[in-house]
């Protein structure tokens, strides 16, 4: 089960960045059986949220760009 949730999470990362849906049909589409566990096994495995995780990645590129600048 441990293998299984890994790549799921694996596979929401990649979502989660690429995608502008919401952690909640991200959760559904990866089926977990209820948003919560969900963020639950994410922050196991990553030490934060599906939401930190999305926001972290949306400003790493704009803090990189403006040191360039």
């Amino acid at each position: 089960m441990q293998y299984i949730n890994y790549q799921k999470v694996k596979a929401a990362k990649k979502m989660l960045t690429d995608c502008s849906i919401n952690v909640n049909e991200v959760a559904y589409a990866l089926s977990f059986k209820t948003p919560t566990y969900f963020m639950r096994v994410f922050k196991k495995y990553t030490d934060m949220t599906p939401s930190e995780y999305r926001k972290t990645f949306n400003e790493t590129p704009k803090k990189i760009s403006k040191q360039q600048s």
